[in-house]
């Protein structure tokens, strides 16, 4: 990959992982493909909740 802001993350919580430590709000989040790769969207999701519920 040519471009300096694209990324190659091996596993679906690596790139998990990277999104939720990169994305601010009012970021949109959009996940397309085949397969598993919609899991990804979902675990950052899911750790954005957690997060939520931690600061209450």
């Amino acid at each position: 990959m040519r471009h300096p802001d694209a990324r190659c993350l091996a596993t679906i919580v690596e790139s998990a992982n990277y999104l939720t430590a990169h994305l601010t709000a009012p970021a949109v989040l959009i996940t397309l493909g085949a397969g598993d790769g919609y899991l990804i969207g979902e675990k950052v999701l899911e750790t954005f909740k957690k997060e939520k519920r931690n600061k209450k």
